[in-house]
């Protein structure tokens, strides 16, 4: 029993390994391309003006996206750890992170086969399709969208379908 709790957090320090040694470049980034909406929207981003942030739409009316969790977490980015670049791309990293282990997690719980979660976490974290979500400060989105999903996904897969409060708060930040 000790070793598997143990196991889930050295697994967790692979995959934070694996996602800096594949992306840890983009650390010294700067903002471009869709990213420079973040830059532009700032004076909303803080946390004196969350509510303001909240009740917006995703940077722009047009684009018809409502993405809450998304923009809390570029208030967090802003509030914590200043509005440098380094510090939304190291968010990006920790999540992708994260979205690899819980990976391993639902594929351990729901196949007993410790040999393909670990294969399937790992090629998942490496697949250079996903370095546009990763690289793109505003690839959060999907990443966030990634997480929730396979958090969700993870608590149906518990006996007797999990916690039904923890599957709502997981589907509801899928919705971003």
């Amino acid at each position: 029993m000790f070793w598997k709790k143990k196991e889930k957090w050295i697994f967790l320090v692979i995959c934070l390994a694996v996602v800096f040694l594949m992306y840890g470049r983009m650390l010294w980034g700067d903002f471009v391309f869709d990213d420079r909406g973040i830059v532009e929207h700032r004076g909303i981003l803080n946390f004196g003006k969350l509510p303001l942030a909240l009740g917006q739409p995703y940077f722009t009316e047009e684009a018809g996206l409502y993405r809450p969790t998304v923009l809390l977490t570029y208030a967090l980015n802003f509030s914590i750890l200043g509005e440098q670049p380094w510090g939304f791309h190291l968010i990006n990293l920790l999540f992708y992170a994260l979205c690899g282990w819980v990976w391993w997690l639902l594929v351990r719980k729901l196949f007993a086969n410790n040999l393909l979660a670990y294969a399937s976490a790992l090629l998942f974290l490496v697949l250079p399709i996903h370095s546009e979500a990763v690289a793109n400060i505003v690839g959060r989105a999907e990443i966030l969208a990634l997480l929730f999903s396979l958090l969700a996904l993870y608590e149906l897969a518990k006996e007797r379908g999990g916690c039904i409060f923890d599957r709502g708060l997981f589907f509801a930040g899928d919705g971003q």
